[in-house]
């Protein structure tokens, strides 16, 4: 574990899992108002696969610095991905380069491959914000004080196992609000995403058929809109936004490293 400087030199906090001989490295995005430490199970299925992981907490976020759960320009989720990616290029030439969103960190690995396809070499999305057709963050008015804050109250909406929305509401290092300037950076950066359709790179697009944070028709929409001609779409059934953490988890990391070793 490390604290590394970003593009603007705020330092955000990253952890590497590396296998003896790594096969390839994926670089795994978290969502709003958590952290990259609950995606241990997530990285162990990786790591068990050979593969390299990079986790990090995006910025105002777990114990990266910055603004709680606060964004001032829909660049900055984008930009400190990229700097994590150019890490993982430096330190693992040769290697080839996957990125993991899921959420909001779904539209940071959507937007960073659409501006840079070159510094990756594909893309996995869970239950990803590429649209926001639920209106989530689009509700909340450009013209609201950045600064205004909103509980969370995500929990219930998580997933349907009892004992990880526990888990969640007892975890301090996830956030109890987020700002207004959060919601209005990512409803620009949304709409720039929807409107530059040209993502290109191999994805993998995995959501959450009962996910009411984000509707599984952002998915679809994405899917049927960009570029890419090696695309992949898989809805699971009864599950709810964390598919990683519904009954259908091992199917889904089952899915990922699949889709994974089939472009090694």
């Amino acid at each position: 574990m490390q604290m590394i400087q970003a593009y603007d030199g705020l330092n955000l906090y990253m952890t590497t899992d590396t296998p003896e001989s790594p096969r390839a490295v994926v670089i795994i995005s978290h969502g709003m108002c958590e952290h990259s430490g609950r995606y241990a199970a997530v990285t162990q299925k990786l790591f068990d696969r050979g593969f390299k992981v990079y986790r990090y907490d995006l910025r105002g976020h777990g114990k990266s610095e910055g603004e709680r759960g606060f964004y001032s320009a829909p660049d900055e989720i984008t930009e400190d991905l990229h700097r994590i990616v150019d890490i993982a290029s430096e330190e693992n030439p040769g290697l080839k380069r996957f990125l993991l969103g899921y959420s909001m960190g779904g539209f940071a690995v959507a937007d960073f491959c659409t501006k840079y396809p070159d510094k990756a070499e594909g893309a996995i999305l869970f239950d990803a914000a590429t649209r926001d057709n639920l209106g989530g963050f689009s509700r909340i008015s450009q013209s609201l004080d950045p600064l205004t804050r909103f509980p969370n109250k995500l929990a219930k909406r998580l997933t349907s196992d009892p004992e990880v929305t526990a888990a969640y509401k007892t975890d301090p290092l996830n956030a109890s609000y987020f700002t207004a300037g959060l919601s209005q950076r990512l409803t620009l950066g949304i709409q720039q995403l929807t409107a530059n359709p040209t993502f290109c790179l191999p994805v993998l697009l995995l959501h959450g058929e009962k996910d009411t944070l984000v509707d599984p028709s952002d998915s679809t929409d994405f899917f049927a809109q960009i570029a890419s001609e090696d695309k992949q779409l898989k809805i699971y059934g009864n599950t709810q936004h964390e598919i990683f953490n519904e009954s259908v988890k091992n199917q889904v990391m089952a899915d990922v490293t699949r889709w994974i070793e089939n472009r090694l």
